[in-house]
């Protein structure tokens, strides 16, 4: 009688560990090695234009550095923002997305915590893979709304 509890403790254990592995690992690299579409891993450079959709002036457009790294259709990375006249106020974002069809959708999360800031990008991968398209929601805290402005990414390396 101990002997089938301590069998089937060991049997469900496993099942446990062989299910974790196969949910968290084993299934993410099998659908690395199949996917078959646009890679977008490496760094970027992101550039706002002057004039947001809601026709406000930057009097400074940011720049924004970015590493992106790709698991199938998963991306996820880091951003490093410049903003200001002389672009030395730097602020850090950890990114979260998804690609689809040519089109990649990112959720930026500010890594500090005594600031606010909520960024989402959709972009258009033109061309041949080295150049992205779209536009940057934010919410602009002097404004006190959600506004948009179109952005260009670059590829600066593989």
């Amino acid at each position: 009688m101990p002997y089938d509890i301590l069998v089937n403790l060991i049997a469900a254990f496993l099942a446990f560990i062989i299910g974790f592995l196969w949910k968290d690992y084993i299934s993410k690299k099998i659908a690395d090695f199949v996917y078959r579409g646009i890679k977008i891993n490496g760094t970027w450079r992101a550039i706002e234009k002057e004039i947001t959709a809601k026709g406000y002036k930057l009097a400074y457009p940011s720049i924004y550095n970015i590493e992106l790294f790709q698991k199938a259709d998963i991306i996820s990375g880091i951003v490093k923002a410049e903003f200001g006249k002389e672009q030395i106020e730097v602020v850090s974002y950890k990114v979260q997305g998804t690609i689809k069809d040519r089109f990649v959708s990112l959720s930026l999360k500010l890594q500090e915590r005594n600031r606010m800031a909520h960024i989402n990008f959709l972009l258009e991968i033109v061309g041949n893979g080295e150049t992205m398209i779209g536009y940057m929601t934010f919410y602009g805290l002097r404004a006190k709304e959600i506004n948009a402005i179109e952005v260009i990414w670059k590829k600066t390396s593989r």
